[in-house]
């Protein structure tokens, strides 16, 4: 969404929070295996993205920014107070997860978990790009008028990028659920939403590389540093400030 469309969305942390959720019931309240309640999580996410999407893109700039926010708020809200059903602020307790008969119960097992769809939604991104979604949101990023007289679609292009983008939300938060175990609304505020911005803006918006480079630097730069202790938290944050001002399209650009 960021890179090829220009708005700024920040939510994502709310359709990870639906799609965790959405593993979370339906393993317990209608018996499902783990393993088919990840399958079916983020296709669940992306009909809300669908029912959201079209209002939400009907303004730009800072206020697609103020309107996505507000429905992470709402996602973030309605588990906190959805009482038995989504276990409120105490959150929700899942089995291991089981794989034809493979219990996923130590951690080497969940990184080969992790990496087979990681693998999969890594090469079906970039095939993305290189097809015609791709091609028309990348012309609307560089110039949406001229776009727009060539017969493309931006407002269903426009859509169907944020339900991409909701989709892969949902497999994380699927994931996340069946992996920890233990789901509960704190995983999923505001600041988790702009923790990920962050690692994409860092990455670089326009570049799949860029969003895994991104994504590593901010979760394994802390790590290195924790042995400064107290100044750990300074010198990550020197480190992220001198990226932004020297490198600002992001560590690795297409």
């Amino acid at each position: 969404i960021q890179g090829y469309t220009g708005y700024v969305p920040i939510v994502q942390a709310g359709f990870m929070g639906i799609g965790a959720y959405s593993t979370a019931l339906m393993g317990l309240h209608f018996d499902l295996p783990v393993w088919l309640t990840i399958i079916l999580a983020p296709f669940v996410t992306a009909f809300f993205a669908l029912l959201t999407g079209y209002p939400s893109l009907r303004v730009k700039g800072h206020y697609f920014a103020i309107v996505t926010l507000a429905f992470g708020i709402i996602v973030v809200q309605l588990i906190g107070k959805g009482g038995k059903l989504t276990g409120g602020m105490s959150g929700l307790t899942l089995p291991p997860v089981t794989i034809f008969g493979w219990v996923i119960d130590n951690e080497w097992r969940r990184f080969v978990v992790i990496l087979i769809p990681f693998v999969l939604v890594t090469a079906d991104s970039l095939r993305f790009l290189r097809l015609k979604p791709g091609r028309a949101l990348w012309a609307l990023r560089e110039r949406e008028v001229a776009a727009r007289t060539l017969g493309i679609n931006a407002s269903g292009y426009k859509i169907l990028a944020f339900a991409y983008a909701s989709f892969l939300g949902g497999v994380s938060g699927g994931l996340y659920a069946g992996l920890k175990g233990y789901i509960s609304v704190d995983d999923f505020t505001l600041w988790n939403s702009i923790y990920f911005f962050v690692m994409i803006a860092l990455g670089g918006m326009t570049s799949i590389a860029g969003g895994i480079a991104g994504a590593f630097l901010v979760t394994a730069a802390p790590e290195f540093l924790r042995s400064l202790q107290d100044a750990s938290q300074a010198v990550f944050g020197v480190l992220l400030f001198l990226i932004v001002v020297f490198l600002p399209g992001g560590i690795l650009r297409p």
